[in-house]
């Protein structure tokens, strides 16, 4: 990782990602955003859509509570 905490950019896995989805964390959330993407070897990004859409999906299929937990 350089400076900034951001780490370097890999190839996509997959097709391009055509949306933007936007939200707001405050700091305790936001390193806990940064610890499991590092911990995945994702960015930030990549992480949260990824969880976004795993909650997404298991709501969908009804094996979550409200609020999208398992």
């Amino acid at each position: 990782m350089d400076g900034d905490g951001q780490g370097r950019r890999r190839r996509r896995r997959g097709p391009k990602r055509r949306h933007v989805v936007q939200f707001s964390l405050d700091d305790g959330e936001y390193a806990e955003l940064e610890e499991a993407a590092a911990r995945d070897g994702l960015s930030r990004g990549a992480y949260a859509a990824n969880a976004a859409l795993t909650g997404a999906r298991c709501w969908a299929a009804g094996r979550c509570a409200a609020g999208g937990a398992p």
